[in-house]
């Protein structure tokens, strides 16, 4: 269970400076005389466009037709600038606005070259005397993955301007950056590679007392090393263990680190159990802010995790399923970086948030200790000797399983047989299931997670979807891959899950297997870069 902090919000803006064309007409003329074009002489205009920077607007002319009464024309002009600037992931590039001095000339546009003219397309004019267009990628663009020929987020096309009569021509160079909700903080983050994932951490994980057992001690490093070594190990992720009923002094590695982190002076009787806390809760992310998650546990909590007085055996498989549950919630959160996850009390601002929901949060982590347990967990000292049915027999929660899959259908579908109580015939996934104050009792919400993976894969949603909600938010990570809106989803979900007979099997890719982790690949993702 994770709990919430804030981030700060930033306004990105977009600049874009006007600069003006100037255009040159050159003559050529037959015979002698003043510069005059002789009445059997021919007149033709240069219809390239040469950029500059200047601050004046200037219109030029050509005679067009032949012989000395012929009509003047006055070219076409850009107004727009040559060089033009976008952040990623949006497809709106740029208004192409052009000018003329004949008001009778009907104005067209096209793109007409460049490298990566076929990755644009112009819009439908408006007006029945097209002045402008509406430039736009085809597909909106991603820094970390330029579509370019030269693969340098700088994207080169040339725009070509028709008064009927001539053409002009503008070489366009659209470049591409990075997305940022708070510059300095992102940068921050960045620099200490908060969301890059390594094999080695950057400092001890696991803080106890002089008075904790050093089996509790050597086991929680135990765990989190292997975590790091699979998962990847992500900075700035502090788990303290304290006698809850012991001195101040006995607490010293446990206070001293925690005044660090939140610039204050502790003691015990401050302490209390919460994991996963995140350091300066309710306040804004800068460049500043100790970004930390903290799991509080005491040493009492720590000898039975959940209670049940069970044996070493079982609270060692509970201890490494539980570390393993919070620290993939560290892994969540480092993908959001500066924007948080969904803590954030303006949860409508995606400026602080990238809005994960509380279904996704909780049901990807469940799902994720389960299978990176039953993968790893012989690699444990304590487990180094059992087969897999027996250390398998004990876990926290169960998400992606054929049992809480026919229990919530049989509530749903009011079937007989054994049922989740806290599901009614009328429950309805929706945006309640989406934060911790308002999600209900029933584990159909926790389902939405195995359906998604069934719909797309569980590396989608393990991986494909943190590696892309800093730039596009949680519901525009999961239209990239689903195709689908949030409303959409919600609806397609509340259909499948009261679907058939209730007695029915999950579907194939249901529940993730050895093979799913593996193809995540989590030490090699593609995360947010500057």
């Amino acid at each position: 269970m994770i709990q919430h902090y804030d981030a700060e919000k930033k306004s990105v803006m977009l600049k874009r400076a006007t600069l003006t064309i100037l255009l040159w007409s050159l003559y050529a003329c037959g015979g002698g005389g003043g510069g005059s074009p002789d009445s059997g002489g021919s007149a033709s205009a240069v219809t390239s466009a040469a950029s500059s920077a200047g601050s004046g607007s200037s219109s030029s002319t050509s005679s067009s037709g032949s012989g000395s009464g012929a009509a003047s024309n006055n070219l076409p002009s850009f107004e727009t600038s040559d060089n033009i600037s976008i952040v990623e992931h949006q497809s709106e590039a740029a208004t192409i606005e052009i000018d003329d001095a004949d008001a009778d000339d009907s104005l067209s546009l096209e793109i007409s070259g460049g490298e990566d003219q076929e990755l644009f397309e112009l819009g439908v004019c408006n007006a029945s005397r097209c002045a402008s267009n509406s430039l736009t990628f085809k597909l909106a663009p991603d820094f970390e993955a330029p579509s370019d020929t030269d693969q340098d987020n700088n994207y080169e096309i040339v725009i070509s301007a028709s008064d009927g009569k001539d053409t002009i021509n503008q070489e366009l160079n659209i470049s591409v950056t990075n997305y940022a909700f708070a510059v300095e903080a992102k940068e921050k983050m960045r620099s200490m590679e908060f969301n890059a994932p390594s094999l080695e951490p950057a400092e001890n994980l696991c803080i106890t007392g002089t008075d904790v057992p050093s089996s509790q001690k050597l086991f929680c490093e135990e765990v989190y090393s292997l975590l790091h070594n699979t998962l990847g190990g992500y900075p700035n992720y502090i788990h303290v263990i304290w006698n809850a009923g012991g001195t101040d002094a006995e607490a010293k590695p446990v206070l001293d680190k925690l005044n660090e982190i939140r610039n204050q002076t502790l003691s015990v009787s401050d302490l209390s159990q919460s994991c996963l806390s995140g350091h300066d809760q309710g306040e804004a992310r800068t460049a500043s802010t100790n970004f930390y998650s903290i799991c509080y546990e005491t040493m009492s909590w720590t000898a039975d995790p959940f209670g049940g007085d069970d044996t070493d055996f079982d609270e060692a498989i509970e201890l490494s399923l539980h570390y393993a549950h919070e620290y993939f919630h560290h892994y969540q959160r480092a993908h959001a970086l500066e924007r948080g996850m969904d803590y954030q009390s303006d949860r409508n601002n995606p400026s602080t948030t990238v809005q994960a929901p509380t279904w996704w949060i909780e049901g990807a982590s469940v799902a994720h200790q389960n299978i990176w347990f039953k993968r790893h967990f012989s690699r444990l000292d304590v487990f180094a000797n059992s087969t897999w049915e027996e250390a398998g027999s004990r876990g926290i929660a169960g998400v992606a399983d054929d049992g809480t899959y026919k229990e919530v259908r049989r509530a749903l579908m009011s079937a007989p047989g054994s049922k989740d109580e806290n599901c009614t015939a009328d429950w309805q996934m929706s945006e309640l299931e989406e934060t911790y104050d308002t999600w209900t009792s029933c584990q159909g919400k926790m389902l939405a997670v195995p359906y998604l993976a069934h719909i797309t894969s569980w590396k989608t949603v393990w991986v494909d979807i943190p590696m892309n909600y800093y730039d596009l938010g949680f519901w525009g990570a999961l239209k990239k891959y689903t195709g689908l809106t949030k409303e959409e989803f919600y609806s397609e979900f509340n259909e499948f899950i009261r679907a058939g007979d209730a007695e029915d099997d999950p579907p194939a890719g249901w529940a993730p297997t050895e093979a799913d982790w593996t193809s995540a690949d989590f030490l090699n993702v593609n995360y947010e870069k500057l």
